[in-house]
């Protein structure tokens, strides 16, 4: 006679989901507090009308592109920051943080620079409408100051994301946000004591915002003493070798997250050429939308600590099991989150007091967008969390890459040459990512990603 022998619990699960709990909700709470404040900002200046919305919306643009700069120099150092940090080789560790800000540092400078002398030209790629850039440029010129804080605090996130520190720069977010809040209503509308300013308001706040947020982030990693605090002068030397290691693995992530965010955003531009009601509503639904990145975004994260360390422990064949972990928790997630939203879609739009066109436009958006994350939120776990955290970057770069500026390409001919719907022109900016479903698979699968950088 038979029987079936039951499995016990595998205590790798439970250790899955301790680190999914220790890494993730700290993460996820740390960006809902950006992407709320980013939200009651977009429905304050949204009560300015759509021409204000639009202008912020596409100066945020430049900021977007440089905020994938950023990112990718710094997703590029974690992967360095965590391999070193799981065997505890401090050393490699400073050096990693002092590499990564004599890159992005200067990056940013000539950013403000341009920003500040050329506004309207850069804002003339993604509208025609000359009421969107002039308004624009009033914006962009003082919002271009709050660059280098915002590159220096998100390098330093990672860096304390990268050694189990991740708590305190959620603490620092929630004050810095919250501050950005406080002033930008009283800023753009003018109450208590303040002058209403509209957006040019909503641009002080931020820069104010942002250079608080730098300098106590110092304050508690000196304070504390963190591993991140670099005290020794050896540290700030930078040897052939790691450079060259870098740029040879991180110079994938930058290049990629430079094009592929470039890219993004110019999509923006043909949304332009279908009229600022059109921007308008992208824009109020990328804000929507980033609500649901966060959760996708906090798993990269884990993703990139947890298995960044097993690699740098020796330990692949853990690290192939973790991954294959994050496909489940990812499906399990979009899942839950495509429902969400599309259930939340109708309450949130009525918050904006923007034009009937615009807020469909968003709606649109909106519906695409909850179909897709279905594929797009795994897809993402997998290449900006567990490919990279291997080293695996120029596989990324490809199909981040190639697919994105093709379906650019094709929508801005439809839309300039044929005259096409917003419909579809959301569904090509939405859904092409959906071809890298099983090139991403098989890449995991076969386990060639698994690399070792730091020995």
């Amino acid at each position: 006679m038979g029987y079936c022998k039951i499995k016990r619990f595998d205590p790798e699960n439970k250790e899955f989901a301790g680190m999914l709990f220790a890494v993730c909700l700290p993460i996820i709470f740390q960006n809902y507090i950006s992407v709320s404040v980013n939200l009651i900002d977009s429905i304050m200046v949204g009560r300015l009308g759509d021409i204000a919305v639009a202008s912020v919306g596409l100066s945020n643009q430049v900021f977007f592109i440089l905020n994938l700069v950023m990112l990718g120099v710094a997703s590029g150092i974690a992967i360095f920051m965590t391999q070193y940090w799981g065997k505890r080789d401090y050393i490699g560790l400073h050096k990693s943080i002092v590499f990564g800000l004599v890159i992005v540092i200067p990056i940013m400078l000539v950013a403000t620079c341009i920003a500040m002398l050329v506004p309207g030209y850069i804002l003339s790629i993604f509208t025609p409408d000359n009421a969107v850039v002039i308004e624009g440029i009033k914006y962009l010129r003082i919002v271009s100051l709050s660059y280098i804080p915002m590159a220096v605090s998100i390098f330093l996130g990672y860096a304390l994301r990268s050694t189990d520190r991740v708590k305190y720069s959620v603490y620092v977010t929630f004050l810095a946000l919250a501050l950005n809040v406080i002033l930008n209503y009283f800023l753009i509308f003018g109450i208590w004591i303040f002058p209403e300013l509209g957006i040019v308001g909503a641009a002080i706040a931020t820069v104010v915002a942002r250079y608080i947020q730098v300098i106590i982030l110092l304050l508690i990693i000196y304070g504390k003493k963190m591993p991140v605090a670099i005290t020794e002068i050896s540290s700030l030397k930078l040897n052939s070798g790691f450079m060259k290691r870098f740029i040879k693995t991180s110079g994938n992530v930058l290049l990629n997250e430079v094009i592929f965010g470039t890219g993004t955003a110019l999509l923006f531009a043909v949304y332009g050429r279908m009229g600022t009601d059109i921007v308008a509503g992208a824009n109020i639904a990328r804000t929507m939308e980033n609500m649901v990145w966060i959760f996708f975004w906090s798993f990269c994260a884990a993703a990139s600590v947890s298995i960044g360390k097993l690699l740098g422990a020796g330990e692949n064949d853990k690290a192939q099991r973790y991954a294959m972990k994050f496909i489940f928790t990812g499906t399990v997630a979009g899942i839950m989150l495509s429902g969400l939203l599309l259930m939340l879609t109708n309450p949130l739009l009525g918050l904006f007091k923007v034009s009937e066109s615009a807020i469909n436009a968003a709606r649109i958006y909106i519906i695409i967008f909850s179909l897709f994350i279905l594929i797009r939120g795994p897809l993402k776990i997998l290449t900006g969390g567990v490919l990279r955290a291997g080293g695996d970057t120029a596989f990324v770069l490809l199909w981040d890459v190639i697919p994105l500026w093709v379906t650019l390409a094709v929508s801005y001919i439809c839309v300039e040459q044929f005259n096409i719907s917003v419909t579809v022109v959301f569904l090509l900016a939405i859904g092409y990512e959906t071809i890298k479903v099983i090139p991403t698979l098989l890449r995991i699968k076969r386990g060639k990603w698994r690399n070792n950088l730091v020995n």
